[in-house]
Protein backbone atom coordinates (compact mmCIF):
# COMPACT_ATOMS: atom_id res chain seq x y z
CA UNK A 1 0.00 0.00 0.00
CA UNK A 2 1.24 3.48 -0.74
CA UNK A 3 0.18 7.36 -0.14
CA UNK A 4 1.46 10.23 -1.55
CA UNK A 5 1.41 13.97 0.26
CA UNK A 6 2.33 17.39 -1.88
CA UNK A 7 5.82 18.79 -0.18
CA UNK A 8 6.46 21.35 -2.67
CA UNK A 9 5.00 23.09 -5.10
CA UNK A 10 5.90 26.27 -7.38
CA UNK A 11 4.86 27.74 -10.56
CA UNK A 12 7.89 28.50 -13.16
CA UNK A 13 6.97 31.13 -15.44
CA UNK A 14 7.99 31.00 -18.96
CA UNK A 15 11.81 32.38 -20.24
CA UNK A 16 12.30 33.55 -23.15
CA UNK A 17 13.48 30.86 -25.95
CA UNK A 18 11.70 28.14 -23.47
CA UNK A 19 10.26 25.00 -24.49
CA UNK A 20 7.55 25.23 -22.93
CA UNK A 21 5.30 27.59 -25.43
CA UNK A 22 5.02 30.81 -23.11
CA UNK A 23 2.68 28.78 -21.14
CA UNK A 24 3.02 28.86 -17.07
CA UNK A 25 4.08 25.21 -15.55
CA UNK A 26 3.92 24.01 -12.24
CA UNK A 27 6.23 21.58 -10.39
CA UNK A 28 5.68 19.62 -7.96
CA UNK A 29 7.45 17.92 -5.24
CA UNK A 30 5.63 14.32 -3.61
CA UNK A 31 6.85 12.24 -1.01
CA UNK A 32 5.42 8.78 -1.41
CA UNK A 33 4.99 6.45 1.68
CA UNK A 34 5.29 3.03 1.46
CA UNK A 35 2.95 1.31 4.24
CA UNK A 36 3.47 -2.39 4.84
CA UNK A 37 0.70 -4.61 4.82
CA UNK A 38 0.19 -7.95 6.95
CA UNK A 39 1.14 -10.96 5.48
CA UNK A 40 -2.29 -13.13 4.67
CA UNK A 41 -2.72 -16.82 5.93
CA UNK A 42 -1.89 -17.81 2.65
CA UNK A 43 1.38 -16.13 2.19
CA UNK A 44 2.36 -17.07 5.72
CA UNK A 45 1.59 -20.76 5.23
CA UNK A 46 3.55 -20.65 2.18
CA UNK A 47 6.69 -19.55 3.83
CA UNK A 48 6.20 -21.78 6.34
CA UNK A 49 6.36 -24.22 4.34
CA UNK A 50 9.41 -23.52 2.57
CA UNK A 51 11.33 -22.68 6.03
CA UNK A 52 10.45 -26.34 7.39
CA UNK A 53 11.21 -27.91 3.75
CA UNK A 54 15.01 -26.20 4.00
CA UNK A 55 15.10 -27.40 7.74
CA UNK A 56 14.69 -30.54 6.52
CA UNK A 57 17.42 -30.42 3.72
CA UNK A 58 19.59 -29.07 6.11
CA UNK A 59 19.14 -31.93 8.47
CA UNK A 60 19.26 -34.70 6.64
CA UNK A 61 22.83 -32.92 5.23
CA UNK A 62 23.86 -32.85 9.05
CA UNK A 63 23.02 -36.39 9.74
CA UNK A 64 23.92 -38.40 6.84
CA UNK A 65 25.87 -35.83 3.94
CA UNK A 66 23.24 -37.04 1.65
CA UNK A 67 23.52 -34.68 -0.78
CA UNK A 68 25.63 -36.33 -3.73
CA UNK A 69 22.30 -37.35 -6.14
CA UNK A 70 21.48 -39.97 -8.52
CA UNK A 71 18.36 -39.65 -10.62
CA UNK A 72 16.08 -41.08 -8.54
CA UNK A 73 17.24 -38.62 -6.19
CA UNK A 74 17.10 -35.19 -8.18
CA UNK A 75 13.57 -34.38 -7.54
CA UNK A 76 13.63 -34.20 -3.85
CA UNK A 77 16.71 -32.37 -3.35
CA UNK A 78 15.41 -29.98 -5.76
CA UNK A 79 12.39 -28.95 -3.95
CA UNK A 80 14.24 -28.97 -0.68
CA UNK A 81 16.65 -26.28 -2.30
CA UNK A 82 14.02 -24.74 -4.03
CA UNK A 83 12.70 -24.21 -0.44
CA UNK A 84 16.46 -22.35 0.46
CA UNK A 85 15.65 -20.31 -2.54
CA UNK A 86 11.91 -19.57 -0.91
CA UNK A 87 13.29 -18.94 2.53
CA UNK A 88 16.17 -16.65 1.07
CA UNK A 89 13.74 -14.67 -0.64
CA UNK A 90 12.06 -14.47 2.57
CA UNK A 91 14.37 -13.05 4.44
CA UNK A 92 15.17 -10.49 2.38
CA UNK A 93 11.63 -8.96 1.18
CA UNK A 94 9.04 -10.47 3.39
CA UNK A 95 10.63 -10.25 7.22
CA UNK A 96 10.55 -6.39 7.43
CA UNK A 97 6.78 -6.26 6.66
CA UNK A 98 5.92 -8.34 10.40
CA UNK A 99 6.52 -6.56 12.92
CA UNK A 100 9.13 -8.92 15.29
CA UNK A 101 6.99 -9.72 18.31
CA UNK A 102 3.87 -11.00 16.16
CA UNK A 103 5.67 -12.93 13.50
CA UNK A 104 4.72 -16.62 13.67
CA UNK A 105 7.48 -17.78 11.48
CA UNK A 106 10.36 -16.65 14.23
CA UNK A 107 10.54 -19.91 16.01
CA UNK A 108 10.76 -22.09 12.55
CA UNK A 109 13.58 -19.50 11.44
CA UNK A 110 15.52 -20.21 14.56
CA UNK A 111 14.92 -23.84 14.18
CA UNK A 112 16.41 -23.47 10.39
CA UNK A 113 19.24 -21.07 11.72
CA UNK A 114 20.41 -23.97 14.31
CA UNK A 115 20.51 -26.48 11.38
CA UNK A 116 22.73 -24.10 9.47
CA UNK A 117 25.06 -23.70 12.65
CA UNK A 118 25.51 -27.31 12.81
CA UNK A 119 25.97 -28.18 9.38
CA UNK A 120 28.70 -24.98 9.56
CA UNK A 121 30.44 -27.04 12.27
CA UNK A 122 30.04 -30.69 10.78
CA UNK A 123 31.41 -28.81 7.89
CA UNK A 124 34.35 -27.74 9.80
CA UNK A 125 35.13 -30.54 10.99
CA UNK A 126 35.31 -32.60 7.81
CA UNK A 127 37.40 -29.85 6.18
CA UNK A 128 39.82 -30.73 8.92
CA UNK A 129 39.65 -34.29 8.20
CA UNK A 130 40.32 -33.47 4.70
CA UNK A 131 43.32 -31.44 5.74
CA UNK A 132 44.77 -34.10 7.46
CA UNK A 133 45.52 -36.32 4.60
CA UNK A 134 45.42 -33.06 1.97
CA UNK A 135 48.90 -30.67 2.68
CA UNK A 136 48.65 -28.79 -0.54
CA UNK A 137 48.46 -25.04 0.58
CA UNK A 138 46.05 -24.38 -2.42
CA UNK A 139 43.39 -26.40 -1.19
CA UNK A 140 43.31 -24.23 1.90
CA UNK A 141 43.29 -21.24 0.05
CA UNK A 142 40.88 -22.35 -2.81
CA UNK A 143 38.17 -24.30 -1.04
CA UNK A 144 38.39 -24.30 2.64
CA UNK A 145 38.74 -21.15 3.58
CA UNK A 146 36.72 -19.49 1.47
CA UNK A 147 33.79 -21.96 2.05
CA UNK A 148 34.12 -21.09 5.88
CA UNK A 149 33.61 -17.50 5.54
CA UNK A 150 30.33 -18.55 3.51
CA UNK A 151 29.02 -20.48 6.11
CA UNK A 152 29.99 -17.74 8.66
CA UNK A 153 28.11 -15.06 6.42
CA UNK A 154 25.42 -16.97 5.99
CA UNK A 155 24.76 -18.10 9.94
CA UNK A 156 24.96 -14.17 10.39
CA UNK A 157 21.73 -13.61 7.59
CA UNK A 158 20.05 -16.27 9.56
CA UNK A 159 21.05 -15.06 13.35
CA UNK A 160 20.64 -11.27 12.55
CA UNK A 161 18.76 -10.67 8.95
CA UNK A 162 19.87 -6.74 8.57
CA UNK A 163 21.36 -4.90 5.79
CA UNK A 164 24.78 -5.75 6.92
CA UNK A 165 24.43 -8.93 7.29
CA UNK A 166 23.13 -9.66 3.98
CA UNK A 167 25.52 -7.14 2.31
CA UNK A 168 28.45 -9.13 3.62
CA UNK A 169 26.86 -12.26 2.50
CA UNK A 170 26.42 -11.47 -0.77
CA UNK A 171 29.70 -9.59 -1.35
CA UNK A 172 31.70 -13.07 0.01
CA UNK A 173 29.31 -14.66 -2.22
CA UNK A 174 30.17 -12.75 -5.65
CA UNK A 175 33.76 -13.03 -4.59
CA UNK A 176 34.00 -16.73 -4.75
CA UNK A 177 30.89 -17.95 -6.18
CA UNK A 178 30.19 -21.83 -4.73
CA UNK A 179 29.74 -23.29 -8.50
CA UNK A 180 33.69 -21.79 -9.28
CA UNK A 181 34.33 -23.29 -5.54
CA UNK A 182 32.71 -27.07 -6.70
CA UNK A 183 34.72 -26.77 -10.17
CA UNK A 184 37.96 -26.65 -7.94
CA UNK A 185 37.50 -29.22 -4.82
CA UNK A 186 36.28 -31.66 -7.86
CA UNK A 187 39.56 -30.80 -10.03
CA UNK A 188 41.21 -32.40 -6.41
CA UNK A 189 39.28 -35.31 -6.30
CA UNK A 190 40.08 -35.83 -9.67
CA UNK A 191 43.80 -36.47 -8.70
CA UNK A 192 44.71 -39.53 -6.31
CA UNK A 193 47.13 -37.36 -4.37
CA UNK A 194 44.63 -35.06 -3.40
CA UNK A 195 41.81 -37.16 -3.03
CA UNK A 196 41.28 -38.33 0.72
CA UNK A 197 39.00 -40.70 0.07
CA UNK A 198 41.20 -43.01 -2.43
CA UNK A 199 44.19 -42.38 -0.05
CA UNK A 200 42.51 -43.46 3.26
CA UNK A 201 41.33 -46.48 1.13
CA UNK A 202 44.73 -47.24 -0.16
CA UNK A 203 45.79 -47.31 3.31
CA UNK A 204 44.06 -49.97 4.10
CA UNK A 205 45.08 -53.94 3.93
CA UNK A 206 41.20 -55.00 4.55
CA UNK A 207 38.75 -52.67 2.78
CA UNK A 208 35.94 -51.23 4.79
CA UNK A 209 32.85 -50.13 4.66
CA UNK A 210 33.87 -48.12 7.59
CA UNK A 211 36.20 -45.91 6.09
CA UNK A 212 34.54 -45.83 2.36
CA UNK A 213 31.01 -44.31 3.54
CA UNK A 214 33.02 -42.01 6.04
CA UNK A 215 34.89 -40.19 3.14
CA UNK A 216 31.48 -40.71 1.18
CA UNK A 217 29.54 -39.25 3.48
CA UNK A 218 32.36 -35.88 4.02
CA UNK A 219 31.88 -35.53 0.16
CA UNK A 220 27.99 -35.74 -0.49
CA UNK A 221 27.80 -32.91 2.72
CA UNK A 222 30.34 -31.20 1.30
CA UNK A 223 28.75 -30.78 -2.45
CA UNK A 224 25.23 -30.21 0.00
CA UNK A 225 26.83 -27.77 1.53
CA UNK A 226 27.53 -25.74 -1.69
CA UNK A 227 24.45 -26.47 -3.03
CA UNK A 228 22.52 -24.30 0.23
CA UNK A 229 24.86 -21.41 -0.04
CA UNK A 230 23.98 -20.66 -3.84
CA UNK A 231 20.41 -21.60 -3.11
CA UNK A 232 20.45 -19.31 -0.30
CA UNK A 233 22.17 -16.63 -2.03
CA UNK A 234 19.91 -16.43 -5.30
CA UNK A 235 16.52 -16.30 -3.07
CA UNK A 236 19.05 -13.46 -1.40
CA UNK A 237 19.65 -11.20 -4.00
CA UNK A 238 17.18 -12.41 -6.10
CA UNK A 239 19.18 -13.44 -8.95
CA UNK A 240 19.47 -17.08 -10.83
CA UNK A 241 20.79 -19.12 -8.67
CA UNK A 242 23.61 -21.93 -9.88
CA UNK A 243 22.77 -24.53 -7.52
CA UNK A 244 21.75 -26.86 -10.15
CA UNK A 245 24.45 -26.68 -12.03
CA UNK A 246 26.04 -27.88 -8.79
CA UNK A 247 23.75 -30.74 -8.63
CA UNK A 248 25.15 -31.69 -12.29
CA UNK A 249 28.42 -31.58 -11.17
CA UNK A 250 27.47 -33.39 -8.01
CA UNK A 251 25.76 -35.98 -9.89
CA UNK A 252 29.16 -36.73 -11.99
CA UNK A 253 31.35 -36.98 -8.71
CA UNK A 254 28.34 -39.40 -7.50
CA UNK A 255 29.36 -41.85 -10.26
CA UNK A 256 33.06 -41.70 -9.83
CA UNK A 257 32.29 -42.41 -6.00
CA UNK A 258 30.63 -45.64 -7.18
CA UNK A 259 32.62 -46.87 -9.37
CA UNK A 260 35.36 -46.63 -6.72
CA UNK A 261 33.45 -48.88 -4.49
CA UNK A 262 33.53 -51.22 -7.28
CA UNK A 263 36.67 -51.12 -8.11
CA UNK A 264 37.71 -51.42 -4.15
CA UNK A 265 34.91 -54.01 -3.63
CA UNK A 266 36.74 -56.71 -6.36
CA UNK A 267 39.90 -56.78 -4.75
CA UNK A 268 40.52 -60.23 -3.10
CA UNK A 269 38.88 -62.11 -0.05
CA UNK A 270 41.17 -61.05 2.31
CA UNK A 271 38.09 -59.97 4.54
CA UNK A 272 37.04 -63.56 4.92
CA UNK A 273 40.40 -64.25 6.25
CA UNK A 274 40.00 -62.07 8.61
CA UNK A 275 36.61 -62.88 9.79
CA UNK A 276 37.45 -66.45 10.11
CA UNK A 277 40.31 -65.23 12.43
CA UNK A 278 38.00 -62.91 14.21
CA UNK A 279 35.34 -65.36 14.84
CA UNK A 280 37.90 -67.99 16.84
CA UNK A 281 38.28 -64.91 19.07
CA UNK A 282 34.17 -64.44 20.01
CA UNK A 283 34.87 -67.54 23.36
CA UNK A 284 36.55 -64.75 24.96
CA UNK A 285 33.61 -62.74 25.55
CA UNK A 286 32.06 -65.83 27.01
CA UNK A 287 29.85 -62.94 29.59
CA UNK A 288 27.72 -61.40 26.64
CA UNK A 289 24.05 -62.37 25.63
CA UNK A 290 23.27 -64.29 22.50
CA UNK A 291 21.26 -61.58 21.20
CA UNK A 292 24.87 -58.82 21.45
CA UNK A 293 27.00 -61.53 20.44
CA UNK A 294 24.76 -61.80 17.15
CA UNK A 295 24.44 -57.96 16.85
CA UNK A 296 28.42 -57.50 17.33
CA UNK A 297 28.95 -59.93 14.45
CA UNK A 298 26.52 -58.10 12.51
CA UNK A 299 28.37 -55.15 12.83
CA UNK A 300 31.82 -56.92 11.69
CA UNK A 301 30.15 -58.12 9.05
CA UNK A 302 28.91 -55.18 7.70
CA UNK A 303 32.09 -53.13 8.52
CA UNK A 304 33.80 -54.81 5.36
CA UNK A 305 33.51 -53.60 1.66
CA UNK A 306 32.53 -56.71 -0.22
CA UNK A 307 29.32 -57.74 -1.99
CA UNK A 308 28.69 -60.84 -0.48
CA UNK A 309 25.61 -60.82 1.93
CA UNK A 310 25.65 -63.04 5.13
CA UNK A 311 23.46 -65.05 7.82
CA UNK A 312 24.45 -65.03 10.95
CA UNK A 313 23.32 -68.05 13.65
CA UNK A 314 23.72 -68.14 17.21
CA UNK A 315 22.74 -71.14 18.54
CA UNK A 316 22.41 -70.76 22.02
CA UNK A 317 24.85 -73.71 22.79
CA UNK A 318 22.86 -75.93 20.32
CA UNK A 319 24.04 -79.43 20.04
CA UNK A 320 24.85 -80.44 16.71
CA UNK A 321 22.63 -83.20 14.67
CA UNK A 322 20.39 -83.06 17.43
CA UNK A 323 19.52 -79.32 17.75
CA UNK A 324 20.88 -77.86 14.80
CA UNK A 325 22.08 -78.91 11.25
CA UNK A 326 23.03 -77.36 8.04
CA UNK A 327 23.97 -78.24 4.50
CA UNK A 328 26.54 -76.56 2.74
CA UNK A 329 28.13 -78.03 -0.79
CA UNK A 330 31.14 -75.11 -0.29
CA UNK A 331 31.48 -75.23 3.67
CA UNK A 332 35.18 -74.71 3.39
CA UNK A 333 34.70 -71.29 1.57
CA UNK A 334 31.31 -70.45 2.75
CA UNK A 335 31.53 -70.79 6.53
CA UNK A 336 32.88 -69.42 9.22
CA UNK A 337 32.27 -70.19 12.93
CA UNK A 338 33.25 -70.15 16.61
CA UNK A 339 32.65 -73.66 17.74
CA UNK A 340 33.31 -73.99 21.31
CA UNK A 341 34.66 -77.19 23.09
CA UNK A 342 31.20 -79.04 22.17
CA UNK A 343 28.52 -76.81 21.18
CA UNK A 344 28.35 -74.35 18.51
CA UNK A 345 28.91 -70.36 19.64
CA UNK A 346 27.76 -68.92 16.48
CA UNK A 347 28.42 -69.53 12.83
CA UNK A 348 28.27 -67.05 9.61
CA UNK A 349 27.20 -68.23 5.88
CA UNK A 350 28.38 -66.20 3.22
CA UNK A 351 26.25 -65.63 0.05
CA UNK A 352 27.76 -64.94 -3.05
CA UNK A 353 24.47 -63.91 -4.86
CA UNK A 354 22.08 -63.02 -2.80
CA UNK A 355 23.01 -59.16 -3.14
CA UNK A 356 22.20 -59.83 -7.04
CA UNK A 357 19.31 -62.11 -6.77
CA UNK A 358 15.98 -61.20 -8.75
CA UNK A 359 12.69 -60.69 -6.95
CA UNK A 360 11.41 -63.70 -8.56
CA UNK A 361 14.34 -65.73 -7.08
CA UNK A 362 13.80 -64.13 -3.50
CA UNK A 363 9.89 -64.92 -4.36
CA UNK A 364 10.64 -68.80 -5.41
CA UNK A 365 12.68 -69.38 -2.20
CA UNK A 366 10.40 -68.14 0.01
CA UNK A 367 7.62 -70.14 -1.24
CA UNK A 368 10.12 -73.47 -1.45
CA UNK A 369 10.45 -72.80 2.14
CA UNK A 370 7.38 -72.14 3.13
CA UNK A 371 5.51 -75.35 1.40
CA UNK A 372 7.39 -77.18 4.42
CA UNK A 373 5.43 -75.62 7.34
CA UNK A 374 3.42 -78.22 8.36
CA UNK A 375 3.57 -81.95 7.28
CA UNK A 376 6.71 -82.71 5.17
CA UNK A 377 9.52 -83.08 7.82
CA UNK A 378 9.67 -85.67 10.25
CA UNK A 379 12.76 -86.14 13.07
CA UNK A 380 13.85 -89.61 12.98
CA UNK A 381 15.95 -88.83 16.50
CA UNK A 382 18.42 -87.16 14.90
CA UNK A 383 19.11 -84.47 12.41
CA UNK A 384 21.50 -86.67 10.49
CA UNK A 385 20.51 -86.26 6.72
CA UNK A 386 17.20 -84.83 7.23
CA UNK A 387 18.14 -82.21 5.32
CA UNK A 388 19.71 -83.97 2.74
CA UNK A 389 17.62 -86.59 2.00
CA UNK A 390 13.75 -84.68 3.14
CA UNK A 391 14.94 -81.46 1.77
CA UNK A 392 17.75 -81.49 -0.73
CA UNK A 393 16.58 -85.56 -2.43
CA UNK A 394 13.08 -84.43 -2.75
CA UNK A 395 14.01 -81.24 -4.57
CA UNK A 396 12.07 -78.77 -2.26
CA UNK A 397 15.41 -76.41 -2.13
CA UNK A 398 18.10 -76.76 -4.57
CA UNK A 399 21.48 -78.51 -3.62
CA UNK A 400 23.72 -75.67 -3.99
CA UNK A 401 21.38 -73.26 -1.52
CA UNK A 402 22.33 -73.01 1.77
CA UNK A 403 20.18 -74.84 4.11
CA UNK A 404 19.58 -74.84 7.62
CA UNK A 405 17.66 -76.14 10.84
CA UNK A 406 17.76 -74.96 14.10
CA UNK A 407 15.35 -75.83 17.31
CA UNK A 408 13.25 -72.79 18.06
CA UNK A 409 13.18 -73.75 21.68
CA UNK A 410 16.89 -73.30 21.77
CA UNK A 411 16.18 -69.65 21.39
CA UNK A 412 19.10 -69.07 18.92
CA UNK A 413 19.23 -65.81 17.44
CA UNK A 414 19.29 -65.18 13.58
CA UNK A 415 20.63 -62.15 11.41
CA UNK A 416 21.51 -61.26 7.73
CA UNK A 417 23.77 -58.77 6.97
CA UNK A 418 24.73 -56.49 4.04
CA UNK A 419 21.58 -57.54 1.91
CA UNK A 420 19.58 -54.13 1.31
CA UNK A 421 16.22 -54.16 0.44
CA UNK A 422 15.72 -57.66 2.45
CA UNK A 423 15.21 -57.66 5.98
CA UNK A 424 15.21 -61.43 6.01
CA UNK A 425 18.04 -61.91 4.39
CA UNK A 426 19.60 -63.64 1.45
CA UNK A 427 17.32 -65.96 0.97
CA UNK A 428 14.12 -66.83 3.64
CA UNK A 429 13.58 -68.57 7.30
CA UNK A 430 10.88 -69.50 9.06
CA UNK A 431 9.56 -71.87 12.11
CA UNK A 432 8.40 -74.89 10.69
CA UNK A 433 6.81 -78.51 12.10
CA UNK A 434 8.94 -81.46 11.99
CA UNK A 435 6.92 -84.28 12.74
CA UNK A 436 8.60 -86.72 15.94
CA UNK A 437 8.70 -90.41 13.87
CA UNK A 438 9.09 -92.35 17.72
CA UNK A 439 6.50 -90.43 19.02
CA UNK A 440 3.35 -87.72 18.80
CA UNK A 441 5.33 -85.08 19.35
CA UNK A 442 5.54 -82.27 16.64
CA UNK A 443 8.65 -80.48 17.23
CA UNK A 444 9.28 -76.23 16.10
CA UNK A 445 12.13 -76.17 13.81
CA UNK A 446 13.51 -73.09 12.18
CA UNK A 447 14.18 -73.64 8.56
CA UNK A 448 16.52 -71.81 6.35
CA UNK A 449 17.56 -71.51 3.12
CA UNK A 450 20.41 -69.32 1.56
CA UNK A 451 20.97 -68.27 -2.34
CA UNK A 452 24.77 -70.43 -3.30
Amino acid sequence: MTGEEIVYSATCLPATYSAMDGNPVTVEVRQTTIVPTKMTDEELENAKENIDKATELLKSLVVSGAALVDEKQYATLKSGLGAIVGAGTFIQGILKFIPKAENPLIEPLNIMAENIVKLGEIISQNFQELKLLVSEVNFFVRVMSPTSNLMRYLRDCMKNPGPEAVENFLTAYRKHAPLKLVYTFTSFLERKTTNPLLMAMDAENIKTNTTFNKWEAIYTRIFGNFMVIDAFAGGLSGTASDWDRIMDASLEVSKSVAKWREEYTKEGDEYWKDMKKWMEGLEEYSDESIKEKADRIKAKLESYLTTDSFYIIVPNNCRWQIDYSYYCTSENDQIVGSWGVARCKAFVYRSRKGKTASEEKYQEIKTQVDSCITGKLTYPGTLEGVIKEQVIDTNILPENNFTAMIWKDRYPEIRSANCPGHQWGPGWWRAVDVKDKNSSNVWKYFLLSSFE
